[in-house]
């Protein structure tokens, strides 16, 4: 029995092609014509300038941004250019790959809740939003996500304060050489992590650190701007500390 064709849906708006014909580099570097990347952030998730995908910077200050009905600040910075979801999945989120996305969590009780990253979401609760870069340490294609753990500079900050498990951070870096712990970071005991970048100009911060014991599921159809991969060493490491920490 035919039930007909569906119905026409509303005409596709030139950004929304122009994503999904966004093509998947995968490891290899990104042409030419490709847009700049956002520049290393200053703090956790809040670059100074960004790079848009029409070709322009913007502002990333928000002192003087509108605010919502509900008081919350707002941004002209959209998730947009190199952020996009991948057309090949299965290969682009492998054990080892490091990339930066839009991860939204409850806001809960802490903080300014006027400041810039917090939206009002369902059932009239809080969100927090912000970019945040994120390692893959277990690869599941058949159920079209991946098991991914943060990297984090806690404000700049390290893995310094008492209240952090050091056993279950490392260092994680690019360049040729890692960075050295800082003075409140002798308790943590595992090897630093070397990633490789996409491009040279991808870098991380040097105080930045990864939670292996903070393990997030990330899916598929997720806009993600790639940063690189762990060297095959630190790859090795990377899922050794990972394993032996989930089975603690």
């Amino acid at each position: 029995m035919s039930f007909g064709s569906a119905p026409a849906g509303p005409p596709e708006s030139s950004r929304a092609a122009a994503r999904r014909r966004a093509p998947d580099y995968g490891a290899t570097s990104a042409p030419a014509n490709a847009l700049d990347p956002i520049p290393m952030f200053g703090q956790e998730g809040r670059p100074s300038d960004v790079f848009t995908s029409t070709g322009s910077y913007l502002n990333y200050d928000t002192t003087a941004a509108p605010t919502t009905a509900s008081g919350h600040k707002t941004s002209r910075f959209s998730v947009e250019g190199e952020f996009y979801v991948r057309h090949r999945p299965h290969e682009f989120f492998v054990e080892g790959k490091v990339f930066i996305k839009l991860h939204t969590e409850d806001a809960g009780n802490n903080g300014d809740h006027s400041s810039f990253g917090f939206s009002t979401v369902a059932y009239e609760e809080l969100a927090f939003s912000q970019l945040r870069r994120f390692v893959v340490v277990k690869a599941s294609p058949k159920e079209y996500y991946c098991l991914c753990v943060p990297i984090t500079t806690y404000s700049g900050k390290g893995a310094t304060k008492k209240s952090i498990d050091k056993n279950a951070h490392a260092i994680i870096y690019t360049g040729s050489s890692a960075p050295e712990k800082l003075p409140e970071e002798q308790g943590m005991n595992k090897n630093p992590l070397r990633v490789i970048p996409v491009r040279a100009d991808e870098k991380l911060d040097p105080r930045s650190r990864v939670n292996l014991r903070k393990t997030y599921p990330v899916e598929w159809n997720t806009k993600v701007k790639e940063i690189g991969r762990l060297e095959k060493s630190s790859l090795i490491k990377m899922i050794f500390y990972w394993k032996t920490l989930m089975n603690t």
